[in-house]
């Protein structure tokens, strides 16, 4: 009889010469191509996802960081440093000197700490913007490490800046990503009183569920400009100046939909649906004008409506 062993070479010999035709391996190619595609668009979604939780923690840990501060000294932080003035009389009476201050905002808007000073020095305001990210930017540096949030944000400069928006604005340097809204007061605001200058009183905030406190740059234009139409804008300061026409950013999509996130001054955060259609520049300040000022406002059809 023939040996068992026999059989089993003879038998791994012709498994081992048979082969995959042309059409067997394009075939398997093709399902390694398809799942290949399907796992990188899923692995896409889910950044894009992180990417967007990321920046939802990092505003909800900056509006924590103001209800604490307010809650510590009973006053909001500013929205934007105020200068303020004082006559220096040291030297006898009429010799007198104007020395200047800055009463920092939530992120600090002089120059290298160098105030107090002798000379009356123009606010230099940060961008948030670098387009040159070699250039030497101590202003930036000062700014975002000595604003009155700094020792509750323990000097974290991750939380000043939205992943998407970093990504969105890669050709230049971007030190933050967040604006506070105009409503808590700022260098022009003509209410400064001397050196003892405060934000808005604690207790004296209506509708701090609805009033909004931070909110995110538009990386460019508003509505319907993408990320890379022109330059970005190098003069943006950490102010939301709705007065002046500006307006939150809808930086973030999920799907065929694009969101913006906004907190609020009681510390919650929200994402708002930027509505298809017709909504237009002059809606979306028209919105950021509502939420400034604590509206209530409801989405009916594709836009945004203050409630009554």
């Amino acid at each position: 009889p023939t040996p068992l062993s026999f059989y089993i070479l003879h038998s791994t010999f012709f498994i081992m010469k048979k082969a995959f035709t042309l059409v067997e391996l394009l075939v398997v190619i093709g399902i390694i191509a398809v799942l290949a595609g399907t796992l990188m668009v899923s692995m896409g979604g889910g950044s894009e996802a992180a990417r967007s939780a990321n920046c939802l923690t990092n505003m909800r840990s900056l509006a924590n960081a103001a209800v604490a501060y307010a809650s510590s000294s009973g006053y909001y932080p500013l929205a934007g440093s105020v200068a303020t003035s004082r006559i220096d009389e040291s030297q006898g009476i009429g010799k007198g000197r104007t020395v200047y201050a800055e009463v920092p905002g939530w992120l600090s808007w002089e120059s290298q700490g160098q105030f107090p000073a002798t000379s009356n020095k123009s606010p230099q305001y940060p961008s948030a913007y670098a387009a040159d990210p070699a250039a030497g930017q101590d202003l930036r540096d000062f700014a975002v490490t000595n604003g009155a949030l700094k020792a509750t944000l323990a000097g974290n400069r991750g939380l000043l800046v939205c992943p998407e928006h970093k990504i969105a604005t890669k050709t230049q340097t971007v030190f933050f990503t967040y604006v506070m809204n105009e409503y808590f007061y700022w260098d022009n605001t003509g209410k400064a009183r001397g050196q003892n200058f405060y934000g808005r009183y604690a207790k004296g905030i209506k509708y701090a569920d609805r009033r909004l406190l931070f909110a995110e740059l538009n990386w460019k234009g508003y509505v319907g400009e993408k990320a890379d139409d022109t330059p970005y804008n190098e003069q943006a300061d950490p102010v939301l100046q709705y007065s002046n026409g500006e307006c939150i950013g809808f930086n973030h999509k999920k799907g065929s939909e694009k969101y913006a996130h906004v907190a609020f001054a009681d510390g919650h955060t929200e994402e708002i649906l930027l509505p298809r259609g017709n909504f237009s520049d002059a809606d979306l300040k028209e919105l950021t004008k509502l939420l400034c000022e604590g509206k209530d406002v409801v989405l009916e059809g594709d836009k945004y409506k203050e409630l009554q």
